[in-house]
């Protein structure tokens, strides 16, 4: 099977999968992403009709019914986080939830990750920008109206190619300074309860 379709099988037998599979029912399935691009990064596999969708033409009907279990996931990811780590002050784990405009899978999938975007699996100018360029969708723009160009495949490829933007700096392709920035801002969050 293609990469492409690497998450077909979650979709189609999740209880085959136990071990990565932390929720599923007959419309969603939730997993661990098995590349964080975050200290926690699970995602939202809807089954049915709406796997085969593209994310950049889902419409109001049809993400609406996914909110209870984007929420759901949010909560979990939440959970998850705080099983292993514990904030140096008061503040809470933000977790977001998006879609990429031209993912590299085929089968409509919600990235439920955590905004601190601190993981080794975290690797490239390619990995950074798809989270932290228009390239996400974060759930709360769906629909894109009719005139976002994230709606064309070739735009939305080319935003994986900027520069890399972090806090209004720009960083060209250094991925091994925005890399030991986003290090530097977590550890002075958050710190390690379990290892």
């Amino acid at each position: 099977m293609s990469f492409r379709y690497a998450l077909k099988p979650f979709i189609t037998d999740p209880k085959r999968h136990s071990k990565d599979v932390l929720f599923y029912d007959d419309k969603v399935v939730l997993i661990r992403d098995k590349f964080p691009k975050s200290a926690i990064h699970l995602l939202l596999l809807p089954r049915g009709d709406l796997t085969t969708v593209a994310p950049a033409k889902l419409t109001k009907e049809q993400i609406d019914p996914l909110n209870e279990y984007i929420n759901l996931a949010k909560e979990i990811a939440s959970n998850e986080f705080y099983k292993i780590w514990k904030c140096k002050n008061n503040e809470k784990v933000k977790i977001l939830a998006l879609l990429h405009s031209a993912p590299s899978l085929n089968n409509l999938h919600i990235h439920i990750i955590s905004d601190d975007f601190h993981s080794p699996s975290l690797k490239t100018k390619r990995h950074f920008n798809s989270f932290q360029s228009p390239f996400a969708i974060m759930i709360d723009e769906i629909p894109l109206d009719e005139e976002d160009m994230r709606r064309g495949r070739n735009y939305s490829e080319s935003l994986l190619k900027r520069n890399m933007q972090l806090h209004g700096d720009d960083y060209a392709g250094k991925i091994k300074v925005v890399k030991q920035k986003l290090q530097s801002e977590f550890e002075a969050k958050w710190i390690r309860i379990i290892n």
